[in-house]
Protein backbone atom coordinates (compact mmCIF):
# COMPACT_ATOMS: atom_id res chain seq x y z
CA UNK A 1 0.00 0.00 0.00
CA UNK A 2 1.11 3.75 -0.58
CA UNK A 3 -0.13 6.78 -0.24
CA UNK A 4 0.91 10.33 1.28
CA UNK A 5 0.54 9.53 5.24
CA UNK A 6 0.34 13.54 5.93
CA UNK A 7 -1.07 13.57 9.89
CA UNK A 8 -1.48 9.39 10.59
CA UNK A 9 -4.86 9.22 12.19
CA UNK A 10 -6.90 5.74 13.89
CA UNK A 11 -8.09 5.38 10.33
CA UNK A 12 -5.06 5.27 8.59
CA UNK A 13 -3.85 2.70 11.85
CA UNK A 14 -7.04 0.66 11.23
CA UNK A 15 -6.43 0.54 6.81
CA UNK A 16 -3.03 -0.34 7.64
CA UNK A 17 -3.29 -3.56 10.04
CA UNK A 18 -6.40 -4.49 7.29
CA UNK A 19 -3.39 -4.38 4.57
CA UNK A 20 -1.37 -6.22 6.91
CA UNK A 21 -4.27 -8.98 7.55
CA UNK A 22 -4.01 -9.72 3.66
CA UNK A 23 -0.46 -10.90 3.90
CA UNK A 24 2.12 -11.88 5.33
CA UNK A 25 4.54 -8.85 5.67
CA UNK A 26 3.62 -4.94 4.87
CA UNK A 27 5.93 -2.80 2.78
CA UNK A 28 3.96 1.02 3.16
CA UNK A 29 5.00 3.62 0.15
CA UNK A 30 5.66 6.94 1.01
CA UNK A 31 5.29 9.33 -1.85
CA UNK A 32 7.95 12.50 -1.85
CA UNK A 33 6.77 16.09 -0.99
CA UNK A 34 6.55 17.33 -4.11
CA UNK A 35 3.94 14.31 -5.50
CA UNK A 36 1.93 14.67 -2.07
CA UNK A 37 1.54 18.49 -3.23
CA UNK A 38 0.91 17.89 -6.56
CA UNK A 39 -1.39 15.31 -5.79
CA UNK A 40 -3.69 17.20 -3.07
CA UNK A 41 -7.08 18.17 -4.02
CA UNK A 42 -6.99 21.23 -1.53
CA UNK A 43 -3.95 22.51 -3.64
CA UNK A 44 -3.18 23.85 0.54
CA UNK A 45 0.27 23.66 2.12
CA UNK A 46 0.13 20.26 2.08
CA UNK A 47 2.20 17.63 3.30
CA UNK A 48 2.09 19.37 6.66
CA UNK A 49 4.70 16.90 7.92
CA UNK A 50 8.25 16.45 5.54
CA UNK A 51 9.19 13.17 4.12
CA UNK A 52 10.78 12.05 7.06
CA UNK A 53 8.45 12.75 9.44
CA UNK A 54 5.47 10.90 7.55
CA UNK A 55 8.05 7.94 6.96
CA UNK A 56 8.71 8.04 10.78
CA UNK A 57 5.19 7.76 11.97
CA UNK A 58 4.99 5.38 9.32
CA UNK A 59 7.33 3.10 10.95
CA UNK A 60 6.22 3.54 14.02
CA UNK A 61 2.95 1.49 13.27
CA UNK A 62 3.38 -2.04 14.65
CA UNK A 63 1.88 -3.51 11.41
CA UNK A 64 4.26 -2.26 9.04
CA UNK A 65 7.42 -4.33 8.16
CA UNK A 66 9.04 -1.97 6.19
CA UNK A 67 8.88 1.48 4.47
CA UNK A 68 9.39 2.36 0.62
CA UNK A 69 10.86 6.06 1.21
CA UNK A 70 10.02 8.13 -2.06
CA UNK A 71 7.89 5.68 -3.90
CA UNK A 72 7.20 6.01 -7.24
CA UNK A 73 3.34 6.84 -8.50
CA UNK A 74 3.12 4.38 -10.88
CA UNK A 75 3.99 1.03 -9.12
CA UNK A 76 6.17 -0.61 -11.81
CA UNK A 77 7.42 -4.53 -13.04
CA UNK A 78 11.00 -3.48 -11.18
CA UNK A 79 9.46 -2.43 -8.11
CA UNK A 80 7.36 -5.69 -7.54
CA UNK A 81 10.32 -7.89 -8.81
CA UNK A 82 12.17 -5.65 -6.48
CA UNK A 83 10.00 -5.82 -3.15
CA UNK A 84 9.36 -9.57 -4.19
CA UNK A 85 4.94 -7.96 -3.95
CA UNK A 86 2.81 -10.78 -4.23
CA UNK A 87 -0.36 -8.59 -3.69
CA UNK A 88 -1.31 -4.40 -4.16
CA UNK A 89 -3.41 -3.00 -1.82
CA UNK A 90 -4.71 0.22 -2.65
CA UNK A 91 -6.58 2.74 0.20
CA UNK A 92 -8.92 5.61 -0.27
CA UNK A 93 -7.21 8.37 -2.39
CA UNK A 94 -7.51 11.92 -1.19
CA UNK A 95 -6.03 13.10 -4.01
CA UNK A 96 -6.54 14.75 -6.70
CA UNK A 97 -7.09 12.31 -9.83
CA UNK A 98 -8.29 11.93 -13.08
CA UNK A 99 -9.74 8.39 -13.36
CA UNK A 100 -7.74 8.02 -16.58
CA UNK A 101 -4.67 8.55 -14.61
CA UNK A 102 -5.63 6.13 -12.13
CA UNK A 103 -6.08 3.31 -14.26
CA UNK A 104 -2.53 4.06 -15.86
CA UNK A 105 -1.40 3.99 -12.60
CA UNK A 106 -1.98 0.10 -11.84
CA UNK A 107 -2.21 -0.87 -15.27
CA UNK A 108 1.68 -2.51 -15.18
CA UNK A 109 1.33 -4.21 -11.76
CA UNK A 110 -2.95 -5.13 -12.72
CA UNK A 111 -1.14 -7.48 -15.51
CA UNK A 112 1.41 -8.99 -12.94
CA UNK A 113 -0.37 -9.64 -9.35
CA UNK A 114 -4.06 -9.55 -7.75
CA UNK A 115 -4.71 -5.86 -6.56
CA UNK A 116 -7.00 -5.71 -3.14
CA UNK A 117 -9.07 -1.95 -2.61
CA UNK A 118 -10.06 -1.18 1.31
CA UNK A 119 -11.44 1.70 2.31
CA UNK A 120 -10.97 3.88 5.31
CA UNK A 121 -13.55 2.64 8.22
Amino acid sequence: IEGGWDVMTPRHIKLLKRARDTGDYLIVGVHNDELVASKSISRGNFPIMDLHERVLSVMGCRHVGDVLLDAPWTVSSDVIKALRISVVVKGTRYFDDKEDEEDGRYSVSQSLIPHLSLFHL
